[in-house]
C-alpha cells in the first residue's frame, strides 16, 4: 500500500492507493421498508438542538448475496436543527451515531423502529472549550499589536466514516470477493482577509473545542504583515485550561540582503523568490525570558538556474548570516 500527495486543493491531500490489482468489493444493497423515523440531535445538559452529520446502523440486518449477517450503514444523511424524517426503513433495530460527538463519549443506545411515525432524540454532551492567545514580536523582542489575519478555518476532512466499536462485523461469504477501495483526506479552504489588534492581552485566536468523533479537530489561521514573513497557528485541543502561542514577524528583505550568488553578486529581487514562514509556537515551551528568540522562522529561496535553498533562522542566532545560492548542474 503507498501513499500519494496532491496539492490541487491547497493543502497535502492524502489518497490511499491499493498497489494489489484485485476486484472491488461487491455492493451491499440495503433492504427497504415501510417505515419511517423523525431523528433529531440535542445537547444534553442545555438541551440545545444540534446541527450535525448523523450515520444510521441498522443491527443484525440479514445477509445479503454476498454478504453474512451483521451491522449494516442504512442511511448517512445531515440532520437540520429541527430534526429530519428518514423513510423506507425496514423494522428492526437500530443505533445512530453523529460527527458532532465528542471523541471518547458513549455513542446514544440503539432504539427500535416499527411504524410509521417513530421519533427519536439523539443526546449528545456539550464538548468543552478552551480559549487561545497569540502573541506576535519582532527580532529584538518588540510586541506587534496589528497585523492580517488571512485565514481562519476549520480542516475540511473527506471520505472518512466513523466506525463504532460496537458494530457487529458483516463478512463476506468469500473473503476473496475483493477488497474495500476508498479515499480519504483533508485541505484547508482559503479565507477572507481581515484586520485584527493585539487587546493588550495577544490576539484572540479560535475558541478550541473538543475533537468530534469522526477525529475531525485541526483548525488554522493565518496571520502576516506587509512584507513580512507568514504565520501559520495549528490549533488543536488539549484540555480545558487557556492556551497561548508565540511567532515572529521579521522583514523578509533581511534575508534577501544576505543573500549571494556563488558566482558573485547579490540575485536579482525581481527573479528572486522568498517564502518564509512562522509556525507559531507554545508560549508553555519557551522559555520565560525573551521566549520570541527561540522560536524558528522556515526560509525557502529560489532564484532561476540555481539550486533552491532552505534553512532556518531564529533571533537567539543572531543576524541572518550570508548564505549563497549555488548554480544549478546542467
Amino acid at each position: 500500500m503507498s501513499v500519494a500527495a496532491d496539492e490541487a486543493l491547497g493543502e497535502e491531500e492524502y489518497v490511499w492507493e491499493i498497489d494489489e490489482v484485485c476486484e472491488p468489493l461487491p455492493d451491499d444493497p440495503i433492504e427497504l421498508g415501510p417505515c419511517r423515523l423523525h431523528l433529531s440531535v440535542v445537547l444534553r445538559e442545555s438541551r440545545l438542538p444540534v446541527k450535525t452529520h448523523a450515520w444510521l446502523w441498522r443491527l443484525d440486518a440479514p445477509p445479503t448475496e454476498f454478504y453474512q449477517r451483521g451491522d449494516q450503514l442504512q442511511a448517512e444523511v445531515e440532520v437540520p436543527e429541527h430534526g429530519l424524517w428518514i423513510d423506507d426503513l425496514p423494522a428492526g433495530r437500530y443505533r445512530a451515531v453523529c460527527r458532532e460527538q465528542v471523541a471518547g463519549q458513549d455513542d446514544p443506545p440503539a432504539f427500535e423502529v416499527r411504524g410509521l411515525r417513530d421519533e427519536v432524540v439523539l443526546e449528545l454532551a456539550e464538548p468543552r472549550r478552551a480559549t487561545a492567545r497569540l502573541f506576535v514580536y519582532t527580532a529584538d523582542g518588540t510586541r506587534v499589536t496589528r497585523v492580517t489575519r488571512l485565514s481562519d478555518e476549520d480542516a475540511v476532512v473527506f471520505g472518512r466514516t466513523y466506525e463504532p466499536t460496537w458494530r457487529a462485523p458483516r463478512p463476506l461469504k468469500d473473503p476473496s470477493s475483493g477488497y474495500e477501495e476508498f479515499e480519504e483526506g483533508m485541505f484547508w479552504p482559503d479565507g477572507a482577509a481581515v484586520g485584527v489588534v493585539d487587546d493588550g492581552a495577544g490576539f484572540a485566536l479560535a475558541e478550541l473545542r473538543e475533537p468530534r468523533v469522526d477525529g475531525e479537530s485541526a483548525h488554522r489561521q493565518v496571520y502576516q504583515r506587509d512584507g513580512e514573513n507568514r504565520i501559520e497557528v495549528d490549533l488543536g485541543w488539549r484540555d480545558a485550561t487557556p492556551l497561548a502561542w508565540c511567532a515572529l514577524s521579521v522583514p523578509t528583505r533581511s534575508f534577501a540582503d544576505a543573500l549571494w550568488l556563488a558566482e558573485g553578486g547579490q540575485p536579482d529581487p525581481n527573479l528572486l523568490q522568498l517564502e518564509v514562514v512562522c509556525v507559531a509556537r507554545r508560549l508553555e515551551e519557551l522559555p520565560v525570558a525573551a521566549p520570541w528568540s527561540e522560536v524558528e522562522l522556515e526560509v525557502g529561496v529560489t532564484y532561476p538556474d540555481h539550486d533552491p535553498l532552505a534553512f532556518t533562522w531564529r533571533p537567539a542566532d543572531g543576524p541572518p548570516g550570508d548564505r549563497f545560492l549555488r548554480r544549478s548542474a546542467p
